[in-house]
């Protein structure tokens, strides 16, 4: 994203905005440069704000409804989204994206699992966070070992076992 002065100096010579930042608008007056992001970098952040106030809302009246709200798919659908969006629509990239969210869901399922058993056991909620999070971390490290041992792409979903097909080398 170019600065906000190179975009002042560019639009006060009247041409349009430099490479890469159509994706955001500038207001400009005088020396300010006020970058406005999209909609879709807003998006998460509000739908996030307006879940979390609605799982406040609804723990007072279910806990269990409190629990879908809050456990149901939010981000992956707006990752997806802004993927989609990114990539042109590119079926190809979505299914890969996809893939790659399907196997990484899987240390958040421990975390939550771990969630469930510390507080079965008795712990308060600070513990509970730091061991859940601490293994949810273990967790991603052993699929990125695993990843790299397999020699898998880092940019192509996974398993990705034809790395020709991704067109890139081992351990990218």
């Amino acid at each position: 994203m170019p600065r906000p002065t190179a975009m002042r100096d560019t639009m006060a010579q009247g041409s349009s905005l430099p490479e890469g930042a159509r994706a955001h608008i500038a207001i400009c007056r005088k020396r300010v440069c006020i970058i406005m992001p999209k909609s879709q970098d807003v998006l998460p952040v509000v739908l996030s704000i307006l879940i979390i106030i609605l799982v406040a809302i609804l723990e007072k009246q279910s806990k269990m409804l409190a629990a879908v709200t809050a456990t149901m798919p939010l981000a992956a659908p707006l990752t997806l989204w802004i993927v989609h969006v990114s990539s042109g629509g590119d079926q190809a990239t979505l299914e890969q994206f996809s893939r790659g969210l399907l196997l990484w869901i899987l240390p958040t399922v421990v975390f939550l699992a771990t969630a469930w058993l510390t507080t079965r056991s008795g712990k308060r909620l600070n513990p509970t966070l730091h061991i859940s999070y601490a293994v949810w971390s273990l967790g991603v490290l052993v699929f990125m070992l695993i990843r790299r041992r397999l020699g898998l792409s880092w940019r192509c979903g996974f398993p990705e076992w034809n790395m020709a097909a991704c067109g890139r080398g081992r351990g990218n």
